[in-house]
Order: structure tokens, then sequence, then C-alpha cells
């Protein structure tokens, strides 16, 4: 079973179908009687589509994190991650495996068709973010060091989807710094057994 995050909502209706391009930056050159090289750089970010139905009535096969929501909803949500101008994570959960990515809203498409009755198709086209880390050199005594920094822009996930094998202090030394935090993520989530959490269950950090 598919589940899809879109930053802090889940889709009610998951996409029938999920395209992920993973792209290069390679580059190739044509030598002089020498036919062609390829210079290896970086990998590219990656571009993420797909269509997801905004339903208008309670179906009984939808998934609904906090009940029944219209479609106006999910677009209102939408339009801030557009107009905020941030980033936000994408996470899908699967039996086998779970994608959670860093990722931009570049733009959507919403389709209305009287034909499927009242409820919204929206088409979503999400790129991969890396945050803006910045290089400073310092000298002392003529030895130079090299220190990154990362931009403020938020970098920490709202939530981390569990995967069935980490346990909380896990979680929270690889997101927060600290694992003796756990107590407190185990109160705001409602944990109980901080060792053997549930696959699949949404952890929050605020």
């Amino acid at each position: 079973m598919y589940n899809f995050y879109i930053d802090d909502f889940l889709c009610p209706i998951a996409p029938e179908k999920l395209n992920i391009t993973i792209k290069n930056n390679n580059k190739t050159f044509s030598l002089i009687n020498d036919g062609e090289i390829n210079i290896l750089k970086d990998p590219g970010l990656s571009d993420v589509s797909f269509s997801v139905l905004l339903p208008n009535q309670d179906y009984p096969f939808a998934v609904y994190a906090d009940g029944f929501n219209s479609s106006d909803y999910y677009l209102n949500k939408l339009e801030l991650l557009k107009t905020n101008k941030s980033n936000f994570r994408f996470i899908v959960t699967r039996d086998t495996f779970i994608t959670n990515m860093l990722v931009s809203l570049e733009s959507y498409t919403i389709l209305e068709d009287a034909g499927d009755g009242t409820d919204v198709t929206v088409s979503i086209n999400l790129k991969q973010y890396n945050d803006i880390k910045t290089k400073i050199l310092t000298v002392i005594n003529g030895v130079a060091t090299v220190t990154e920094t990362r931009s403020s822009q938020k970098v920490l996930p709202d939530y981390h989807v569990a995967n069935g094998t980490e346990t909380l202090w896990e979680i929270c030394k690889k997101y927060l710094g600290d694992g003796e935090k756990y107590i407190d993520i185990a109160e705001l989530n409602d944990i109980s057994d901080v060792n053997n959490i549930v696959k699949g269950k949404v952890i929050t950090f605020d």
C-alpha cells in the first residue's frame, strides 16, 4: 500500500503512478581526431511528477489522517507551499521501501472534469532541493582551514516516517542531534514503546 505525504498532509487517495527522473550533469566533448570524451559531474537535481485525485466526497477507500476534507483544503495547502517559497518533505511509504526527499514545488495543474463528478485531479511537479552550502576559508598563523556551513533555510523535516527497524532514540539522534530527547518526542507523538515503533508511524518533532 502506498501513502503519499506532501509536507504535512497525507493525500487521501494515493496516485497510481509516480515518476522520478534521476539526472546527471555529465558533459560530453568532441576531441579533434580522437572521438568523444565524457566528463563525469556531480548528480543533478531529481524531478518528481504525479497526478493525485482530491475527492469532494467521503469515499470508503480513501485515507484521511484528520478526518474528511474537501479538495479546497488540499488546494490551499499547495498554494501555501508555492507562495511561502519554502522547501518541504515529500515522503512515499511502501511495504518494501520509503522515498524521503527534500523538495520544492515547481508547478501544479488543476483539472476539473464534469464527467468525473465534483472531484478534482491535480498534476504536481516537484524538484529535489539541496540546501545552499557556504565554504569559509580561515588562515591562522599561516595554516588554512576550510569549514562548511549551510543556509538558514529549513532543513530539519517536520516529521519522520518510521521504517519499523529504528528506536526512537536513534531517530532523535539523527534529526535532533540528541537521542535523549526521545522522552519528549514520545510524549508528543503518544508513543508507548520507544524501541518497537510501528512501521509507517509518522513522528513529528514540534
